[in-house]
């Protein structure tokens, strides 16, 4: 229907045009933009269209699936067979419903990427039930698909698809299924209209009324009524509360032409708008009240071809509108307040006479009228005034009104009925009685003088004349005081003139522009007057002030000095250094600003309070032109720029919303590509959903062979989207945002990278990132985008299996020194024995060797263990009791701060020497990794984490006597500074707490936990630990304690492993034992920390005396300070 002739078209159009009387396109047509086929990659035809709920464009093709359009590029998605597609609907969540010929189904993200097509259609049990699918109604989480005889109801939430036999209700041609308010309606050929309920029909009243009628679209118009637009008839309004049909909602002659041309599918555009498009007369706008308004046509180029197949606009989210006709994909600008008239020619300058807009340009005078049709346009150039045509100014007389022109051919002076003759040929009082003829560019009327008029010109300055009977009466002319070009010319109260003149850029003052030559006064005003050396473009006043528009912003007359000042206060300082064209107050006092920057734009200044706010907005989208004229009229504001008229409907102007959509089309991290086209979310195996963001509940950690990144993107916002800019920042990496970017327009490649926006980094070091871009439309609207955040983890010569694997390189080395010298020691023995001399001498050199090899594992250890600065920069009053038995310990003291929370370990390996070394050496790693990849974990889940580390390194099962039975006894101390908070954990080895007695528990010692400790004044109390070692146990089933408490000031917390309490000493050479340890832990509280640990060494060396220390020993204290 859509490949109609065109010349029947020019038949219909005829009659049309005897019926209409409205004015249509008033203000100009929309902005729009065309796509075609070239560029969507479809075929010639489509025959819906939708958006998503985040923006996305979807478009039902002929025979070429689904095209979707993000913004970027066009991305087509094959349908089952590839059927002729009649409607697309899109769910809450993203998802895209689609109803075709002898299909429907629909579309969802792929497992790996992209997109993929689900039939539905294959459920039924037979195709010939299905037939064609016309349309789609999403209702309360159930998916309605119409077929002429059957409604298939698919539920989203159990993946289930049942049906109700229309046929059997006595339908048996319905074809159209739509939702008006809280209703279903169904529109059937043969019986009329019904109501749908999910189950059942009713038949509307007077529906039977019609019978016949092939509907395209309902749309709704009131609380009762619908507007039916059926193809080949009138459109007319329903009232489906007591069937009336309305026939005389539009004119006679706009239903003439519809029937004619045959609505084929109809949109709201507003609340009070409704687009129809007809299949070969293209898209007719009509308000509430049926009047034609705007018409959309391949003669106005507001369309590339008049067949229009599909329409649709998402008015509620004030989207613009689409429209498909054959071989074009039309987008129309609706949804902003600027339309615009195209003229082939020039245009200068815009006035108003006569009630008619006038335009002057390089071709002549046009003005606006009104064709037969009714539709606005600007006429042929008016007769006699053809050639290039500056200055336009009306002229008010007491014979009349006149329109005064300036051209190359003179100054025109022209009537009410535009006649029109030379103000040259009707001048008389002329030096000489000669002729006068001149090239004006700027004609200024006096407000003074009414009767006088100025001309400024090119390039014999400026003429003045006074009109009086009819005639031209010549009073003087500056014509050899000045030079250049006029470019400014306003009045002041005082009768003298301002004027800015080009080639040279100058401002000049003129005092006495009425007088006789001698007697006027030419004042130049330039830099020795406060103006720069710059361009001075033009003079305005406003108000009382005077102000000069320079290359460099605005400067404003101050009289009390006779001198400029830079003055940018009416646009808030934002011209200051700007390229400042022109400026002028509109009828609301706001200030319209025209300028350079690297292309021409405009702006409006409005002053709120104490505060100018400037508005780019909309105005940003007129062409990248000068703005040479300007005109207020009706509320709108016209201004010219190149071959444009821009029209503004100011009082639609408002800040747009910021809800725009950017999100990541492509992520890349070496060889792996780890999402295309859109993030999704798995409902169940076979069904997904679309995300903007990753629904990932952890950071995403990659390897350090895969630190090559991409990162693509799009933002499906269509005003003038090949405009959006874009600026990024992956936090961990760079310094700042970048500059903003815009994006070249993306064709339908089959490369994935093709066009996109994108980023890529190479030789990322570990660590963690956030990859964040954030967005600005070409109306200046800001949005922060989105982001990403990812780990890059160690080389693998840092990981933690790495280092262990060195812990073991260098073990092995000491174990094989300590071999090859036993070795070495044992054939000395043997081939030397009897000389004892030598022998020892090897011995005492070998004993050397080994130490040293041992000592250089030491160092190794020390060097692992983590710097005591951290305790001491969060905790002050602390101290460290660390005595290895041996040259390497088993005993270990670790402490990491993490944000705001401080760890803090003592721990005891099994053994010492150099196997209780290893053990603390992969505890040490153990602990800096669960702390690292686990962000502020918990006391107890370190120790539940570090004891699976262990028993998995150590390959500990518990099933076979030989296998390594090692662990560690351990105390784990958290400080959590944020929230005041103390945690502790322990394996074996508890935690005591130490603080002073409160006054009521030395008035009342029986108040005093019975399990405490005290000396009169300090009182001890035991964190316990878990029975459990970190490592293999019969307990592996149970996750260790934890201990919270308030952090308080003034508690001290001890943490200690056996070696203390378990060393032999004294006078009967006992193990000092645990009650002896938390007494003398009790003793010494009166004493600073760091004297603490030095009795508490005494004490220890003390009780040793001659026995030599049996095991590794370390005590840590912490006093808290809040």
């Amino acid at each position: 229907m859509c490949l109609m002739r065109k010349a029947v078209f020019i038949i219909l159009f005829s009659i049309f045009s005897m019926f209409v009387s409205a004015q249509v396109n008033e203000y100009g047509v929309p902005f729009v933009e065309h796509y075609s086929t070239q560029i969507t990659g479809g075929s010639e035809q489509y025959w819906c269209i939708t958006k998503d709920v985040f923006g996305n464009l979807w478009m039902g093709n002929h025979d070429r699936g689904v095209v979707k359009y993000d913004g970027t590029k066009w991305i087509n998605i094959p349908v089952k067979d590839n059927p002729r597609m009649f409607d697309l609907k899109s769910d809450d969540r993203g998802v895209i419903f689609v109803a075709a010929a002898f299909e429907f189904g629909y579309i969802q993200p792929g497992e790996k990427g992209g997109y993929e097509y689900l039939s539905l259609a294959e459920r039924v049990d037979t195709s010939s039930n299905i037939m064609y699918v016309y349309k789609i109604v999403i209702d309360d989480g159930i998916v309605n698909y119409l077929s002429p005889r059957t409604i298939f109801r698919y539920h989203i939430e159990n993946d289930s698809l049942s049906s109700v036999d229309l046929g059997a209700m006595g339908i048996r041609d319905a074809n159209r299924l739509v939702a008006i308010g809280d209703k279903m309606i169904l529109a059937d050929q043969g019986s009329g209209l019904y109501e749908f309920d999910g189950e059942n029909v009713r038949l509307l009243p007077n529906a039977e009324n019609l019978k016949g009628k092939f509907i395209t679209e309902l749309l709704p118009y009131d609380t009762d009524n619908v507007l039916i637009t059926p193809y080949g008839e009138e459109v007319f309004l329903y009232n489906m509360r007591t069937g009336e049909i309305n026939n005389a909602f539009v004119s006679n002659s706009l239903n003439t032409k519809f029937a004619e041309e045959g609505v084929y599918a109809a949109t709201m555009i507003s609340d009070s708008q409704y687009a129809i498009s007809t299949t070969i007369g293209g898209v007719s706008i009509v308000d509430h009240n049926g009047e034609l308004v705007q018409y959309l046509n391949v003669s106005n180029n507001s369309l590339m071809d008049n067949s229009g197949c599909a329409i649709y606009c998402d008015y509620a989210n004030e989207s613009e509108l689409w429209v498909a006709t054959y071989g074009y994909i039309t987008k129309v600008a609706f949804n902003i307040p600027v339309t615009k008239f195209d003229l082939g020619y020039n245009i200068n300058e815009i006035g108003e006479f006569n009630g008619d807009i006038i335009l002057s340009t390089d071709a002549g005078i046009v003005k606006m009228y009104v064709d037969e049709s009714g539709e606005a346009k600007f006429s042929d150039i008016v007769p006699g005034t053809s050639g290039q045509i500056f200055p336009i100014q009306v002229f008010e007389t007491r014979e009349g009104t006149y329109l005064l022109a300036g051209g190359l051919n003179g100054v025109m002076q022209i009537d009410k009925n535009y006649r029109v003759k030379l103000l040259s040929d009707n001048v008389v009082g002329t030096p000489n009685n000669e002729g006068l003829s001149f090239f004006s560019r700027k004609i200024l009327p006096s407000a003074i003088n009414p009767d006088v008029v100025y001309f400024g010109n090119d390039p014999s300055g400026v003429v003045a004349l006074r009109y009086q009977n009819g005639i031209w009466h010549y009073i003087s002319s500056l014509s050899g005081l000045m030079s250049g070009v006029v470019s400014g010319l306003i009045e002041n109260d005082d009768g003298s003139l301002w004027v800015t003149t080009t080639d040279p850029f100058s401002v000049l003052k003129i005092k006495n522009p009425l007088s006789a030559k001698e007697d006027v006064e030419i004042i130049p005003y330039g830099t020795d007057k406060g103006l720069p050396d710059v361009r001075l473009l033009s003079v305005s006043r406003l108000g009382d002030d005077i102000y000069v528009t320079t290359s460099i912003g605005l400067f404003r007359y101050d009289p009390s000095s006779d001198s400029f000042v830079s003055d940018n206060s009416l646009t808030g300082g934002f011209s200051e250094g700007v390229y400042t064209q022109n400026i002028f107050r509109d009828h609301e006092g706001d200030l319209w600003f025209s300028g350079l920057d690297d292309t021409y734009f405009d702006m409006i200044f409005r002053k709120e309070q104490d505060t100018v706010m400037g508005y780019g907005g909309v105005l940003r989208l007129l062409p990248n032109a000068p703005t040479l004229g300007s005109l207020v009229r009706d509320d709108r504001v016209y201004l010219t720029k190149t071959k444009t008229v821009a029209v503004i409907d100011k009082k639609s102007i408002k800040e747009e919303s910021s809800d725009v959509n950017t999100y990541f089309t492509l992520i890349v991290f070496g060889s792996d590509t780890i999402m295309y086209d859109n993030f999704h979310s798995d409902i169940d195996e076979t069904r997904r959903i679309p995300m903007l963001k990753s629904m990932e509940l952890s950071v995403p950690e990659y390897k350090y062979d895969q630190n090559k990144i991409t990162f693509g993107w799009t933002t499906p916002y269509f005003v003038k989207e090949f405009y959006t800019e874009y600026s990024f920042i992956l936090e961990g990496y760079d310094t700042e945002w970048s500059d903003w970017e815009s994006v070249s327009f993306g064709y339908n490649f089959e490369d994935i990278f093709a066009y996109y926006a994108n980023k890529q980094y190479e030789n990322l070091p570990h660590g963690r990132y956030t990859f964040r871009v954030r967005t600005r439309t070409i109306t200046g609207v800001e949005t922060e985008g989105m982001s990403y955040q990812f780990i890059i983890l160690k080389p693998w010569y840092l990981t933690t299996v790495a280092i262990m694997l060195w812990i073991v390189i260098i073990g092995g080395i000491i174990m094989a020194i300590i071999a090859i010298y036993t070795k070495r020691l044992k054939d000395e023995n043997i081939r030397l024995e009897g000389i004892v001399a030598e022998r020892t001498a090897v011995v005492v050199r070998q004993k050397e060797e080994l130490e040293s090899s041992i000592h250089y594992a030491s160092r190794i250890q020390f060097a692992l263990l983590p710097s005591k600065t951290i305790l001491d920069e969060n905790i002050k009053d602390n101290f460290i009791l660390f005595r290895p038995r041996d040259i390497v310990s088993g005993d270990y003291y670790w402490m990491s701060k993490r944000g705001e929370r401080l760890y803090v370990v003592a721990a005891d390996c099994t053994g010492h020497g150099v196997p209780g070394a290893f053990m603390s050496l992969l505890g040490i790693s153990f602990l800096e990794e669960i702390v690292r990849r686990n962000e502020a974990p918990p006391a107890n889940v370190v120790l539940d984490k570090l004891r699976l580390h262990v028993v998995e390194s150590l390959k500990q099962a518990g099933k076979d006597d030989n296998e390594s039975k090692d662990g560690i006894d351990l105390g784990l101390l958290v400080f959590d500074f944020e929230n005041k908070k103390v945690e502790f954990s322990g394996a074996y080895n508890p935690c005591y707490r130490v603080r002073e007695m409160t006054a009521e528990e030395l008035e009342n010692p029986d108040i005093v936990p019975e399990d405490s400790m005290n000396n009169g004044k300090y009182i001890m109390n035991t964190l316990e630990a878990n029975k459990m070692p970190i490592g293999i146990s019969l307990r592996m089933e149970e996750n260790f304690n934890i201990h919270i408490e308030d952090m308080e000031p003034g508690v001290t917390y001890y943490m200690s492993s056996d070696g203390y309490i378990d060393q032999f000493g004294g006078a009967d050479g006992k193990k000092f034992m645990k009650k002896n340890f938390r007494k003398l832990l009790l003793d010494i509280q009166d004493y600073p920390m760091k004297e603490q640990r030095d009795i508490l060494e005494q004490r220890l060396i003390d009780w040793m005396g001659s026995i030599a220390q049996i095991d590794d020993i370390i005590v840590l204290g912490v006093k808290t300070v809040v």
